[in-house]
Order: C-alpha cells, then sequence, then structure tokens
C-alpha cells in the first residue's frame, strides 16, 4: 500500500517514516497541504496521514480536495493533531477525515489505524466491483429485455389495434408487456378485439403474447366465432405457459352493420358498457375462468351478446387500471373508473387517462395498465 504524509514538520515526517520503515508501505512525503493535494494526484496513495495546521493550505482544505480528486475510490484520511478538543477532532471528521492521531504519537496505535483502515480499503473495493459487477448484469438484462420487446412488438404487430373506432391507453410496468391488445377486422367487416392480462408482469409474462396474437389474427382471417377463437386460445395458452400461470382476458366481436357484439370475458374486471341513449352503464361481470387454467373440454365457454346503439362505447380494462395505488396506497378502483363516464362522452376516455395520472401521481406503477374504448 502507498502511504502519503503530509506535515510541515520534517521532525513528524522523519518519526512517522521510522513508525512506518519495514512494515512493506511505499511511503511518500508532503511539506505542506498544497503539495499534499499535488503528490496524491501524482502517486494516488492508498492512506493519507494528514497534519492539521500547515502553511499555504491546511490539512482541512487539503483533506477536501483530496476526497473530491478521490472521486469513488475511498481514501482514508487519518488527521495528525496535538489538540485534544472535541470539536476541534470533530471539524476532522467534518472536513472527511476518516479517523485522527493525537500528538505524541504512539507507533502501535498508528499501525493498528492504519491496518484497521487497510482492511475497510478492502472492503470497500470488494463492494465496489460487486456493484460494477451487478451494473453489468443489469445493464446486459436491459439490452436482452429491450431486444425482446422490440422484436415482440413488431410480430404482435401491436398498430393493429388502432382503428377509427378505437382507443387504448398501454403502460407496462417494466420493459416487456405482462398485457396484450390485439384488433383485426375480417373480410366480413366484423371486428374483433382482444384485451388480455397475463400472469405477473415483465419478460416472463409476456412471453405467451407471441402465440396468443399469431393465433388470434389466424383465427379472425377464418372467420371464427368467438367460442372457437376462445377455445382455441386456451389450448396455445395452456400449452405454452408453466402451471400455476394463466391468462385472464376479454375477447370481442363486433359487427356493426347489425350493431351486434359477442363479449367473452374470463378473469378479467367488469367490461362497462356506456348506453349512449339514456347515459346508462352497464358492468358485464366475467362469468369464464382465466385461459389456460383448464382444458377446452372443461371450459365451456359462456358468452353475452348485446344488441348496442350507434354511439355506445365499451370499455374494456386490465386489473392494473383499477388497483393503481397513490401515495396513501389507496386503490383507483372501479367506483372512480366509472364515475369518469359522465358528460360529453367523446371525452370519456381520456377522462379516465387523466383521473388515472392524477391519482397515481409520482407513486411508482405495480401493474401492466391496459384500457381499450370500442366506439359503436
Amino acid at each position: 500500500m502507498k502511504i502519503l504524509i503530509v506535515d510541515d514538520d520534517e521532525d513528524s515526517r522523519t518519526l512517522l517514516q521510522r513508525f512506518l520503515r519495514g512494515e512493506g508501505y511505499e511511503l511518500h512525503l508532503a511539506a505542506d497541504g498544497r503539495e499534499g493535494v499535488a503528490r496524491f494526484e501524482a502517486v494516488q496513495p492508498d492512506i493519507v496521514l494528514m497534519d492539521v495546521m500547515m502553511p499555504e493550505m491546511d490539512g482541512y482544505e487539503a483533506a477536501r480536495a483530496i476526497k473530491a480528486a478521490a472521486g469513488e475510490r475511498f481514501v482514508p484520511v487519518i488527521f495528525l493533531t496535538a489538540v485534544h478538543d472535541e470539536k476541534a477532532l470533530a471539524r476532522c471528521v467534518e472536513f472527511g477525515g476518516d479517523d485522527f492521531l493525537t500528538k505524541p504519537y504512539s507507533r502501535v496505535i498508528l499501525l493498528a489505524k492504519i491496518d484497521a483502515l487497510r482492511r475497510v480499503c478492502g472492503l470497500y473495493r470488494t463492494l465496489q466491483a460487486q456493484r460494477d459487477e451487478l451494473r453489468r448484469h443489469e445493464n446486459r438484462l436491459l439490452r436482452e429485455q429491450e431486444l425482446a420487446e422490440r422484436v415482440f412488438t413488431r410480430i404482435l404487430r401491436r398498430g393493429r389495434v388502432e382503428a377509427h373506432n378505437i382507443r387504448f391507453l398501454s403502460e407496462p410496468a417494466a420493459i416487456s408487456n405482462g398485457d396484450l391488445l390485439l384488433a383485426d377486422r375480417a373480410e366480413s367487416g366484423h371486428q374483433y378485439l382482444l384485451l388480455g392480462d397475463f400472469t405477473g408482469h415483465g419478460l416472463s409474462a409476456a412471453m405467451g403474447a407471441l402465440p396468443v396474437s399469431q393465433l388470434f389474427h389466424r383465427l379472425v382471417a377464418e372467420g371464427a366465432g368467438v367460442e372457437t377463437m376462445v377455445s382455441g386460445l386456451n389450448d396455445a395458452v395452456r400449452e405454452v405457459l408453466p402451471t400455476g400461470m394463466f391468462f385472464a382476458a376479454a375477447v370481442v366481436e363486433y359487427v356493426p352493420e347489425r350493431l351486434e357484439v359477442t363479449l367473452w370475458s374470463g378473469g378479467i374486471p367488469d367490461v362497462l358498457l356506456y348506453r349512449v341513449a339514456d347515459g346508462r352503464v352497464e358492468r358485464i361481470v366475467s362469468r369464464n375462468l382465466p385461459m389456460g387454467v383448464v382444458g377446452s373440454k372443461g371450459l365451456a365457454p359462456e358468452v353475452e351478446r348485446l344488441r348496442v346503439g350507434r354511439g355506445d362505447r365499451l370499455f374494456l380494462y386490465s386489473d392494473g387500471v383499477i388497483e393503481a395505488r397513490n401515495g396513501e396506497e389507496a386503490l383507483f378502483g372501479p367506483e372512480r373508473l366509472e364515475g369518469c363516464l359522465q358528460g360529453e362522452p367523446a371525452g370519456f376516455f381520456s377522462a379516465i387517462v387523466d383521473a388515472l395520472a392524477r391519482f397515481r401521481g409520482n407513486h411508482p406503477q405495480d401493474d401492466d395498465i391496459s384500457l381499450l374504448e370500442l366506439l359503436c
């Protein structure tokens, strides 16, 4: 280890050299604070022995400059002082000192303090190495997640959610989204929607999105009904997801020319239907198990067939919406959500998004948030 001795008294420097000679340390000397700072930058010592009262620059300012120059590297400074006043000793610590040694010096105590701080330096270097290793692992994981998300985004064709009568919000809690929003239109003109929530969130939850998305678009192209679509998606989910994971979802088929909606929902929060004719909000309760819990033979999908009016609005959302928390750990809840469906219907979606943002404030997001509005 390199030790820098900063003291304007030549006898003190000689004494300290004598104490440390033969202990295996590489010693460097400076006669005042300014020289001490320059020597520190030149030789990068591991420990500094710093006198307090010196010309040019005193030990306090020199210690502060050395600590600043050391940056993240931990370089202990032991102050050398002739005073025993508690306030003066406390000032040593205030200016960056890690320990102090009062005159007359004791060789035994000096070596013990240096040995103790040497061990602290070793622990500090170990912690820094572990921190840097964790940071590298974290950066690599983030890069892999970002790459996976870009691949998923392209393959899942999320842009197809966009249509003139659809508005949606998708805010993942992690880089990868455990919620899934899909929309497509068959050659018949029938419009199909899917909003789903895989167990958990992040990359592990998003792994099932690929087969579900591919099968959804294939079944839409084939003109499959909701029951057939749910049965096929359920089998795909059971095949992909491990035991204990499932896919809560709502699947919608909308027939514009007849103003008819067929809805299947399993494990998803209540779907809301706003009736523009009288301003009523209907809650459509999920009556099915989530996908992936049982096989298709035991699924027996129960669907809702609804007649809707022109201008009615259907709202699908994941539990991340109603379970969003604020700084007081209160939940946004279904009542606040339904309370946004008042006034001019064209502003409902924005009202929900704005109310949710105000409610959450700066509280960290706990779950993926997905919201979809279908205008009939």
